[in-house]
Formats: C-alpha cells, structure tokens, sequence
C-alpha cells in the first residue's frame, strides 16, 4: 500500500499542471454553480459544460501519458454522466 502511495504522489509532483487545471475548472464550475442558484436553466447549462470539459481533460491528459484507451475514456464519461445525473436530480427536485 505504502508503494502505491508512493507512486500517487510521484504521478501528482510529474502531472502537477494538469491536475492544477482540473482543479481550476472544478472551482470554477462550482462557483458558477452556486452564484446561479436562482437559475436553473444556467446551471443545467453549467452542470452540462463542466461534464464536458471533464471528460475532455480526461482524454486529453491520459493521451499525453500515452495510455489512453477505450476503457478510460469509457470510465471519465461513466463518471461525468453519473454525477450529472445526481446533479440534475438535485436541481430538478428544488
């Protein structure tokens, strides 16, 4: 467990740049998010967009470490669309 570890801070000290951006975009996302909370229109919008641009990020950074496949690509999209649909059902039941 120690190794990988290990091997988790090391990919973060390579990859700093890249997750630095994810990390943005999220902060970004959701304070766009909750400064719209009145409308819920700009926020499918917004829920829509930062779905898209992490599975965009997704791609793009597994591409640049050359181990982008189909399954990854698959798995960012799983995840997006899942936390879409949490999302939207949140929106949808206020």
């Amino acid at each position: 467990m120690f190794k990988k570890l290990q091997n988790l801070d090391q990919e973060m000290r390579t990859n700093l740049l890249h997750y630095s951006v994810l990390v943005v975009m999220m902060n970004i996302a959701v304070g766009a998010f909750l400064f719209f909370s009145f409308n819920h229109t700009y926020q499918l919008i917004i829920l829509l967009v930062t779905g898209i641009s992490y599975i965009l990020w997704g791609i793009i950074h597994h591409h640049l470490q050359d181990d982008l496949h189909l399954k990854v690509a698959a798995e960012y999209f799983l995840v997006a669309l899942l936390a879409e649909i949490i999302i939207l059902s949140l929106i949808l039941r206020a």
